[in-house]
């Protein structure tokens, strides 16, 4: 689920706010059983490994802003071959 947000978000450049975005991962991916609460879930996970920082926008909402890991996971090509570098690079 992680990948499908990591996607989505690649070609998001500016003002993501999270429940529109969620809602538009939904709608484009209504072939697979997408849930709020696994988005929700691999948005917290994408938080814990730095790739995006979420912060609170009054009166709107909340915001993604991508981090330096998403950069670098991009230019890689996924979360998952991100995640194995940084395993072996701790080994």
């Amino acid at each position: 689920m992680e990948e499908i947000v990591f996607k989505a978000l690649i070609f998001k450049t500016k003002n993501i706010e999270i429940e529109s975005f969620i809602n538009e991962i939904i709608a484009s991916n209504k072939d697979l059983d997408i849930t709020k609460d696994a988005l929700k879930d691999s948005i917290l996970k994408l938080v814990l490994y730095k790739f995006i920082k979420v912060k609170p926008t009054l009166p709107k909402g909340n915001y993604i802003y991508k981090e330096s890991n998403f950069f670098k996971a991009r230019e890689i090509g996924s979360v998952h071959l991100w995640l194995e570098k940084q395993r072996n690079r701790d080994n």
